[in-house]
C-alpha cells in the first residue's frame, strides 16, 4: 500500500489506539518523528473538525515539517532529510495557499 501511494510512512488511529506502518524495516528518522507527531496532533485533538479534509492534511503537513525543520539538530535529523522536509513543506504550503484562495 505504502508503496503504491509512494509513501515511507502511514499512521492509523482511532479512540483506542495508534498503529505505524512503515514502508522499509529501517525507516528514515523524519518518517518516524513524522508518524509520532501525527499520533500526538490526534491525542491533542488538533485539526479535529475540517472544513476541508485536503486544507486540514496540508495543514498537518506543514506543522509536522516545521517542528523537524526547527529541531532538526537537536532530533539528530541527516541533511539530506532536512532537504527533503524543507522541499515538502513548499509544496504543500502552495497547495495549502491554492486550496485557501479557491474558498475566497
Amino acid at each position: 500500500m505504502l508503496r503504491l501511494q509512494n509513501a515511507e510512512a502511514a499512521t492509523l488511529q482511532d479512540e483506542n489506539g495508534a498503529t505505524l506502518l512503515f514502508r522499509d524495516t529501517q525507516p528514515t528518522i523524519s518518517a518516524v518523528l513524522e508518524e509520532v507527531t501525527h499520533v500526538l496532533q490526534g491525542i491533542e485533538h488538533r485539526f479535529e473538525h475540517p472544513q476541508d479534509e485536503l486544507v486540514t492534511m496540508g495543514r498537518r503537513e506543514i506543522e509536522v515539517r516545521e517542528c523537524l525543520i526547527q529541531h532538526r539538530e537537536r532530533l539528530g535529523i541527516p541533511e539530506s532529510e532536512d532537504d527533503v522536509s524543507r522541499k515538502q513543506m513548499k509544496i504543500y504550503r502552495a497547495d495549502l495557499e491554492r486550496r485557501l484562495a479557491e474558498w475566497a
